[in-house]
C-alpha cells in the first residue's frame, strides 16, 4: 500500500488476544482517506482496543496495520514515532466542547496519538 492509496488506514487479517481470550480474529477494515470515520458500538466491544492497535499502543497477535502507506508493526521505534506525528484521534469528551475540531487536533500533543490534548 502506498501513501497515495485510497485508504488512510487498512487492517489486514488483524488478530489480537489478551491471554487466551481472542478480542479480534482475522479482521479486515479499510478507512478511506479524507473521510471522517466513527467507530461505534456498545461498551466493551473493542472500540478502544481497535484504536490502540491502529496507533500501535498495542501490538497485534497477527496481521497488518497499514497507516499512510506504512505497515506499523514492522517499523522501528523511531520510525513508529515519526509515523504517529501524522495520526489523530478525538475522544467523545473532546467532541463535546465548543472549540473547533481543527483547533483541537492541530494544537494538541500526546506521545502516541498526536491529536490528544493530554500532554
Amino acid at each position: 500500500m502506498s501513501a497515495d492509496n485510497a485508504y488512510a488506514v487498512e487492517l489486514k487479517g488483524l488478530s489480537f488476544k489478551r491471554g487466551t481470550r481472542s478480542i479480534f480474529n482475522n479482521v479486515d477494515i479499510r478507512i478511506p482517506r479524507g473521510k471522517v470515520t466513527g467507530i461505534m458500538g456498545p461498551s466493551g466491544c473493542g472500540k478502544t482496543t481497535l484504536l490502540r492497535l491502529m496507533g500501535m499502543q498495542l501490538r497485534p497477535t497477527a496481521g497488518e496495520v497499514w497507516v499512510n502507506g506504512q505497515n506499523l508493526p514492522t517499523l522501528s521505534r523511531s520510525d513508529l514515532f515519526d509515523a504517529r506525528k501524522h495520526m489523530g484521534c478525538c475522544s467523545r469528551a473532546v467532541l463535546c466542547s465548543p472549540i473547533s475540531m481543527f483547533s483541537k487536533t492541530s494544537r494538541s500533543r500526546c506521545g502516541c496519538i498526536p491529536s490528544c490534548p493530554k500532554k
